[in-house]
């Protein structure tokens, strides 16, 4: 016997459907997650692989060197540009929650609280501790 949720928590919309439809989504996009922390591992990893994809080397920062404060850009873009991949890639967490339909939205909110701790903590924590060892 569990408690009655609160109606006001429950989000109608998704209450519709076959339940083992809803649990074969969020099994399928867990480990859709998973793979993408590991093998892509970091945003620096992914920047890594942005600057081999670019053929006019635009990554490279060369074109620094001829405007004004250019060292400061070539200082401060890479780290701006790898803040906005790791933003992305939370954002991308949130919306595979949203895909996976949960009956309450305090369901969600968990959902997200404990992806985006795994994420954070495999992302900032565990894969640099192994890529230092």
């Amino acid at each position: 016997m569990t408690r009655a949720t609160e109606p006001s928590d429950i989000l109608w919309k998704n209450m519709k459907g076959v339940r083992g439809l809803f649990i074969f989504r969020r099994v399928v996009l867990f480990t859709v997650g998973l793979l993408i922390v590991f093998f892509l591992s970091s945003p620096a990893v992914i920047f890594m692989h942005f600057k081999k994809l670019d053929s006019n080397n635009l990554l490279n920062m060369d074109w620094t060197d001829k405007i004004p404060a250019g060292s400061f850009v070539r200082q401060n873009l890479p780290p701006l540009i790898i803040i906005t991949i790791n933003q992305i890639l939370l954002q991308l967490i949130d919306i595979a929650s949203l895909i996976e339909s949960y009956e309450t939205h305090s369901l969600y909110q968990k959902a997200v609280y404990m992806k985006s701790v795994i994420y954070l903590n495999l992302n900032m924590l565990i894969i640099p501790a192994l890529t230092l060892t």
